[in-house]
């Protein structure tokens, strides 16, 4: 029983040094069980600050995780684009390779 709430306080801890070094990089995050969603809120025109964003946030995290021998799987890392049909039309999937 005591394993099990060492293993609960850390992990609380590990989602709160995420959660830091994804605020630092001007993003915002949900956690789940164990599974995480970062996320920008951004204009269309300003899609380049976002993937930027993004990208570097992605990379910190990944770096904190290595330090903590775990890692991103990136079978299941995905960037999904969410809004009106209006504003998706002007973001193209070249934007983010």
């Amino acid at each position: 029983m005591l394993q099990a709430v060492t293993n609960k306080h850390s992990m609380v801890r590990r989602r709160l040094c995420d959660l830091h070094i994804i605020v630092s990089h001007g993003a915002s995050a949900h956690f789940y069980a164990d599974d995480g969603q970062l996320y920008v809120n951004s204009l269309a025109a300003d899609k380049d600050d976002a993937i930027n964003c993004l990208q570097a946030c992605v990379a910190a995290v990944e770096q904190a995780m290595k330090s903590n021998r775990l890692r991103l799987n990136p079978q299941k890392t995905q960037l999904i684009w969410l809004g009106s049909q209006q504003q998706l039309d002007k973001v193209t999937t070249t934007d983010i390779c």
